[in-house]
């Protein structure tokens, strides 16, 4: 799935975004990063592993200067890539650049049904509800061990995103696998640079 967009001549740059990913997930929220010359190959043939869409910048002047406002995408081993979340304004605009189905909603997938909602006993309507089991949310940083859930980012624009701690190194760095994307390669955040959950659910 690939469009090439054409327009005002721009001046070769090597820092200048060469191609895009952009698409929806199954939660419909709207996905985009910008990759270099030399990933293009890449970056088109994971878009497509990904059911998302290529666009090839080249030298339109309106379009690079969208792109040059997205986060960097990151290409794996796996053939897929690290397309973070963006706006739906800047979606908006990249969406003339596209292919006409990238416009389009995708259907949600079936979800799951929920756990039973744990509560607290009748006789004691004060205590508030007990932690989702299996789930372990730190109170501390001084608490994140192998299995625990915890915030991580990639940069400062692209926000904080759950993860689960796979593996704890020595001076207090972890490797982390993303909850929302298990096929996305294992990272390494130092304890320092994680976030934590609130550590139990509100009372309803």
């Amino acid at each position: 799935m690939t469009a090439s967009a054409a327009g005002t001549s721009l001046p070769a740059h090597d820092l200048l975004p060469a191609g895009l990913i952009l698409g929806r997930d199954d939660s419909n929220r709207p996905h985009a990063a910008w990759f270099m010359p030399e990933q293009l190959e890449q970056a088109e043939s994971a878009a497509n592993a990904m059911g998302m869409f290529f666009v090839t910048v080249g030298e339109n002047q309106d379009l690079a200067a969208i792109a040059t406002k997205l986060p960097k995408g990151k290409l794996f081993d796996s053939g897929k890539a690290f397309v973070p979340f963006i706006g739906g304004a800047t979606f908006d605009k990249l969406l003339p650049f596209a292919p006409p189905a990238a416009a389009a909603h995708k259907e949600p997938k079936p979800k799951a049904p929920k756990p039973p909602k744990i509560v607290a006993p009748a006789d004691d309507p004060t205590k508030p509800p007990a932690p989702t089991p299996g789930i372990d949310l730190p109170k501390d940083w001084s608490a994140i061990k192998v299995g625990s859930v915890v915030l991580a980012s990639e940069s400062r624009e692209e926000g904080w995103f759950e993860a689960k701690v796979v593996e704890a190194k020595p001076n207090d760095v972890f490797i982390l696998q993303w909850s929302d994307y298990p096929d996305y390669e294992p990272f390494v955040r130092h304890r320092e640079r994680l976030a934590l959950m609130f550590p139990r659910p509100f009372a309803s």
